[in-house]
């Protein structure tokens, strides 16, 4: 283990004493005491001592090995308390960096829950986390069988994904992505996307949430353009949250220092797209082909614009020399 996420596919029941955890670099702001003591304490040389206390309180590792083969370990509580994995607050942190609305969900597939949604609710967001690579792919297929079609499947690592679970993960319009390669856990302990959900989800949107042609999504930017000749706001503006929102799927942390603003007015300006266009930022995210074409083709008018009335100028100005 030298990581959070292959440390989260190694402690069975992920429940462990405070060594296990630390050699996985797991932020405690993850972890919750349980308030048990643990029965045996892991040795360096690779086999579990049991915990045993003395009637004066002294606390020892015993090894049980036949032969014996290590000496006591001196023990005290805190080294063998038992710490379990904080499920709802590693989901919450998982979602606040993929820009997901938090969902709790039990699914009563072993190792598998929701723990949020994207696109307005309709692409559920799934986290399973399993010791092997057996077990692994049993629940993938209950979860093809329970869920509907399309949705997203969050695991650690991808060392347990074999034919069969991509395979059925396919068949059911459902995508995969492992934790290790697409988040980053900050020093302290925040977790961090390398990309944002809106980008790395686009493929699995329902189609419920596209847009049936490109007049929607002419409407929809003619909607912000008004919005922002109408409302005086400061930097940055409603158009430009937008168009790295929803337009390039920025995340809001990237948004806040992109503007140099702060987390309060990008939610500010996300607020009044969805007051005005009666759908979540995250769901609008869908168009985000059509509008670029449609700023791109702006974005060219205005330079073709621009470059005629310079034309012009240059031309009234040569006639203004000649005389």
């Amino acid at each position: 283990m030298n990581n959070l996420w292959r440390c989260l596919e190694a402690v069975p029941g992920l429940v462990a004493v405070p060594s296990v955890w630390a050699d996985g670099t797991v932020p405690i702001t993850f972890l919750r005491d349980t308030g048990r003591l643990a029965k045996s304490y892991p040795c360096d040389c690779g086999c579990a001592h049991e915990v045993v206390e003395h009637e004066d309180g002294r606390m020892v590792g015993v090894c049980r090995c036949m032969p014996w083969n290590c000496d006591d370990l001196p023990l005290t509580p805190a080294q063998v308390a038992l710490w379990e994995l904080n499920l709802p607050k590693l989901g919450r942190g998982i979602c606040q960096s993929l820009d997901c609305a938090p969902k709790e969900t039990q699914l009563s597939i072993a190792g598998a829950k929701q723990i949020g949604s994207f696109c307005n609710g309709t692409l559920p967001i799934v986290l399973l986390i399993r010791t092997d690579e057996e077990s692994f792919t049993a629940a993938v297929a209950q979860l093809v069988a329970r869920l509907p079609e399309r949705f997203i499947l969050l695991a650690p690592t991808n060392r347990f994904r074999n034919g069969n679970a991509a395979a059925w993960l396919k068949a059911a319009n459902a995508g995969f992505f492992d934790l290790e390669s697409n988040l980053i856990v900050l020093p302290s302990g925040k977790l961090q996307a390398r990309t944002s959900g809106g980008k790395l989800f686009s493929d699995y949107l329902p189609t419920t949430a596209e847009p049936t042609n490109e007049n929607q999504a002419r409407q929809l930017f003619t909607l912000i353009e008004k919005l922002e000749s109408d409302r005086r706001l400061k930097n940055p503006s409603v158009m430009d949250v937008f168009r790295l929102y929803c337009i390039k799927g920025k995340t809001m942390d990237q948004i806040v220092v992109a503007c140099k603003t702060s987390k309060g007015t990008v939610n500010n300006r996300l607020e009044v797209i969805r007051q005005a266009t009666g759908q979540e930022p995250d769901a609008l995210r869908a168009f985000s082909p059509y509008l670029q074409a449609i700023e791109e083709s702006v974005n060219d008018a205005r330079a073709e614009h621009i470059h005629r009335k310079t034309q012009v100028h240059g031309l009234e100005d040569a006639e203004d020399e000649e005389k």
